[in-house]
């Protein structure tokens, strides 16, 4: 935090404003790191359980066709020219 303090002033550390240095802001940055290294690597293990029991591309012929005509059953980009 940059003013780190509550409504009752629970909270013994100052911030960077109030003369605490960086350790809170330290703190802070190696809390952001560990959260974004956890969710890559739950993310990865999610991704691969889910490639392992279904497929995870579709057919070439539906990538050619377009995934909004055969998931959907329509085109989202009407791009035909008018004659």
């Amino acid at each position: 935090h940059v003013f780190p303090w509550s409504v009752k002033n629970l909270s013994p550390a100052k911030g960077l404003f109030l003369g605490g240095g960086l350790d809170q802001i330290i703190a802070q940055l190696m809390g952001i790191v560990s959260v974004g290294i956890f969710t890559i690597i739950f993310s990865l293990i999610a991704w691969f359980v889910i490639a392992l029991t279904i497929d995870l591309r579709v057919s070439e012929e539906e990538e050619i066709e377009g995934l909004d005509l055969s998931e959907h059953g329509m085109s989202a980009y009407d791009i035909t020219p008018e004659e």
